[in-house]
């Protein structure tokens, strides 16, 4: 069962995620590409007669560890997105592992990769074919950081009330702003006076 945000009550966290992915896609394709001709010189330029197969290995490393220490590749963090498992927690690497390798296999057969987009432009969750055998999802990073708790505090209860104090001649290290919490009295209504008291 997936625990990532629902797209029907909570649809601001896959808003545009889609074009993002395609986006951060050829970011990261580029840096890739830029990466592997940097390369080139130190396989005495052979590595030319097999180019795809060196972006292929070079774009595993690239995405392994981009994956596992921030669950997002460059140009996802670019774009604003990230990856969260099933268990809607960021990856780790055995998550990145996995979805990298999914990804491997779906570059090297068109009709997997092919399939990949279409899901990922129709479904709800914006996911490609790895990401549902895996139940991983994309979702906006800032949608998630604007996402908290509850502040109990931003409105504290009636009887509390947060006061600056001076500071006491028998504290003599406290500083002239240190808070106390005091106790608000409750407001009592007042007796009426008896007669010939």
């Amino acid at each position: 069962m997936l625990r990532s945000p629902d797209p029907e009550t909570h649809p601001q966290f896959y808003d545009g995620v889609a074009l993002k992915r395609l986006l951060a896609w050829v970011v990261d394709v580029t840096l890739i590409a830029l990466v592997t001709v940097v390369l080139l010189p130190f396989t005495a330029f052979t590595g030319i007669f097999f180019f795809p197969a060196m972006m292929m290995v070079v774009g595993f490393c690239y995405r392994l560890i981009t994956l596992a220490n921030g669950s997002a590749t460059w140009g996802m963090r670019l774009m604003a997105i990230e990856f969260r498992d099933a268990s809607d927690a960021p990856f780790d690497f055995g998550s990145a592992f996995l979805h990298t390798s999914g990804y491997a296999v779906s570059v090297a057969m068109s009709p997997i990769q092919l399939i990949s987009i279409v899901l990922m432009a129709t479904s709800p969750r914006a996911q490609g074919l790895t990401d549902m055998i895996l139940g991983t999802v994309a979702i906006n990073r800032r949608a998630r950081r604007g996402r908290r708790g509850p502040r109990p505090w931003r409105n504290p209860p009636p009887l509390l009330l947060l006061e600056s104090s001076r500071p006491e001649s028998h504290a003599p290290y406290a500083s002239p702003h240190t808070a106390v919490l005091r106790h608000r009295p409750a407001t009592l209504p007042l007796s009426r006076r008896q007669d010939g008291a």
